[in-house]
């Protein structure tokens, strides 16, 4: 019997997190009072090095609004309908265990009205996956139908629930090419959960699927070509990508290599191509999580930090330069709403500044370009956008023109054929 909890209840009020430390909530599943079926919940704050076992839950959010209500102690807060769901399947589902006391739910455990405390906490995020005792891939109830699935034999599914019991009596590589389908592999957010988990434990419903998918990528040996070609690349990566970090043979990223990897991936703030992958990157290229920056400036952390990487290469280890492969990723990865003559300035001027007679000069020692930035233009007079760096202590401008643009002041710019002043020339031991 169902009853509707207290609708007087005031919203549920977040206690501040430490962000000088390494402050977490987790989240208890209270057992249903009787005659009362709504969704209680309890919530402590933590250090993640003195947390209890936890389990981290990979999902998608779903979409708007959030009008499902749960109840934390004295106050009522509403989450979205997948993540509701996933409470009413788990508080009856079997199989479950010790560290499923508590939970690490981003929509429950970051106050997401906080945009400070968010920063903090997906910053963080790579920690919390990969500290959990688990990660539990909620798949959702299984109502929904695959896309694209066209092989020989996928149709006789009705929809993803019908798939996961298959493959759960009779392990049929059919029912799990089906499964791939679902549209939590084609989110952004769950491949650094999904892969940096120490266990992964795969629901659909009420179903576990698998308390490890080291197994998954043997079943695809036993798949016929047509059917091959039907698991979506997408899912087929990450699960590949997990079973080397759990047996240790996973290796953290270039920035850029991950930014290329996922872009088909799918997420709703294009900032979190960047931020939803940095538990991937290697430690020295994350950038720093900040939603209060715009896609212009997120973009020019990306460049720094590859121009830094880049700067300290040694000569001899050098690469083809990325900035300019980068620049076109970002173009398709954002789409951003930045003139074609921003976009082509900002490129070539960028790629010149790493070409080997000017920056690469500095390979195998630190960056000279402390900080990059855009000065948007002004609403009245003839101002035009312009982007800026400081090279050593000095800023410089690159303006982003077209065709029929004049400007009064293009001295400011660092002309590329002044280099020779500001780059000294590396002495012959350190460049052999």
């Amino acid at each position: 019997m169902s009853s509707a909890a207290d609708p007087a209840s005031d919203d549920y009020q977040y206690q501040p997190l430490e962000h000088a430390t390494q402050q977490i909530r987790l989240v208890t599943l209270l057992d249903p009072l009787e005659n009362d079926d709504a969704i209680r919940l309890d919530i402590n704050v933590f250090e993640i090095s003195e947390a209890p076992p936890y389990t981290a839950l990979s999902y998608v959010w779903g979409p708007p609004p959030s009008n499902s209500a749960v109840y934390i102690t004295n106050g009522r807060l509403e989450i979205r309908k997948n993540l509701y769901t996933f409470f009413t399947e788990f508080r009856k589902c079997c199989g479950k265990t010790p560290s499923d006391q508590y939970l690490w739910i981003d929509q429950l455990c970051i106050d997401q009205s906080n945009t400070s405390e968010r920063n903090h906490q997906v910053q963080m995020m790579s920690d919390i996956y990969s500290k959990a005792t688990s990660v539990i891939a909620w798949l959702g109830d299984g109502s929904d139908k695959a896309d694209g699935v066209d092989a020989h034999g996928c149709n006789m599914f009705k929809n993803t629930y019908d798939a996961a019991c298959v493959w759960k009596d009779s392990g049929d590589p059919v029912a799990l090419a089906y499964i791939l389908h679902s549209e939590y592999f084609r989110r952004l957010w769950i491949v650094q959960e999904f892969i940096l988990a120490r266990q992964i434990r795969v629901l659909v419903k009420g179903v576990w699927l698998a308390n490890d998918t080291r197994g998954w990528e043997c079943r695809f040996g036993t798949l016929d070509h047509c059917l091959q070609r039907s698991v979506p690349k997408s899912a087929y990566n990450i699960i590949c990508k997990s079973s080397l970090r759990r047996t240790g043979e996973f290796i953290h990223l270039d920035i850029f290599a991950a930014l290329d990897r996922y872009v088909g991936n799918e997420c709703v703030d294009p900032r979190d191509r960047v931020y939803g992958l940095l538990g991937l990157v290697r430690v020295d290229q994350r950038v720093t999580v900040d939603y209060e920056k715009s896609n212009d400036q997120l973009y020019m952390d990306v460049i720094l930090v590859t121009l830094r990487n880049q700067c300290l290469e040694k000569p001899a280890e050098a690469k083809s330069p990325e900035i300019r492969s980068l620049t076109l990723w970002w173009k398709a990865a954002f789409a951003m709403d930045i003139t074609w003559a921003r976009k082509t300035s900002f490129r070539s001027e960028f790629w010149k500044i790493w070409r080997s007679d000017t920056l690469g000069r500095f390979r195998g020692h630190a960056c000279p370009i402390t900080a990059i930035g855009l000065e948007k233009a002004a609403t009245t007079g003839c101002q035009v956008d312009r982007f800026w760096f400081d090279f050593q202590g000095t800023r410089h401008f690159i303006y982003c023109t077209d065709e029929i643009a004049t400007l009064a002041d293009e001295t400011e710019l660092l002309l590329l054929d002044d280099w020779e002043k500001y780059v000294p020339r590396a002495d012959a031991d350190e460049t052999s």
